[in-house]
This record gives structure tokens, C-alpha cells and sequence, in this order.
């Protein structure tokens, strides 16, 4: 293997240099160089990032639904809804919201929901989306003891 120029290296390490010191940047070679080019040049605009990510791939789950809210901790205190994926499983809590969905106290639901990844959750936050498709069924639950 040939070692490298001396020169060249510095040459380069030179240009490097310039171009990262340069607030704008790197400068396009003399005119004369360049080439017209017919074709259009693609501009992309800075992702969204005040929706969820809908690029990435989602599917749609049921979700059933218990009829109270009940108290749990998220970032405090709170009111969090129970949701179980079939009727076997028991219930789990749910910190989050759906889109498109209210709770009615009283009422037991089967929900289909899309769910979809976040491309940049928040640190506090979840990296799901979960958005109302469908509701499925809501039966009002008569209170217990009754």
C-alpha cells in the first residue's frame, strides 16, 4: 500500500476546515463547472410532528372496554379507563385517550381502534397512537348489587 501524500492530506484537512467554518456552508464549485441539469430538483418540507406519525405502520386491534373509570397514576393522580384485547384477559388499566372517543360511565364497549406508532413520543408520553374506527357494541351495565 502507497502512503499517502503529505500534501494532499493537508490540502484536504484545509478544505474540511474552511468548510465547516463557513456559516453557509459549503460553496457550490466556480460556474463554469457545473452542469445544467433538466430535471427538478425534490424539495421535502420538515415532518409534522404535532400528529402522530402516520407513515409508520398501523394496524387496527378491538378493544373492549369497562363500563367505570377508575383511579390511577399517570403523571398524577387520575381517572383511567380499563381495556382488555378479547374477553378472556383480565382488565388493564389504559393511560391514554382515544381519539374520537368519549367514555359514558355505565356503558360496557367493544371498540375497534387503529393503532399506530408515534415517530417522536414525548418523554412522558407514549409511543402509541389510538384512534376510534368503530364502535362495535355499547350495552349499559346496571350498577352492582343491583
Amino acid at each position: 500500500m502507497k502512503a499517502a501524500n503529505p500534501h494532499a492530506l493537508c490540502c484536504l484537512a484545509a478544505l474540511l476546515c474552511a468548510a465547516c467554518s463557513n456559516p453557509q456552508g459549503p460553496q457550490p464549485p466556480p460556474a463554469a463547472s457545473v452542469q445544467a441539469s433538466a430535471a427538478p430538483v425534490a424539495t421535502t418540507a420538515a415532518p409534522d410532528t404535532s400528529a402522530p406519525d402516520t407513515a409508520q405502520k398501523s394496524k387496527v386491534e378491538t378493544l373492549f372496554v369497562h363500563e367505570k373509570l377508575v383511579d390511577c397514576e399517570g403523571e398524577g393522580p387520575m381517572q383511567c379507563m380499563q381495556v382488555r384485547k378479547t374477553e378472556a384477559e383480565d382488565w388493564t388499566f389504559f393511560y391514554q385517550s382515544i381519539e374520537g372517543f368519549t367514555h359514558e360511565p355505565s356503558h360496557r364497549y367493544e371498540l375497534k381502534v387503529e393503532v399506530s406508532k408515534v415517530g417522536d413520543p414525548p418523554a412522558d408520553g407514549s409511543s402509541l397512537h389510538f384512534k376510534l374506527v368503530e364502535v362495535v357494541s355499547k350495552k349499559k351495565v346496571p350498577p352492582a348489587g343491583k
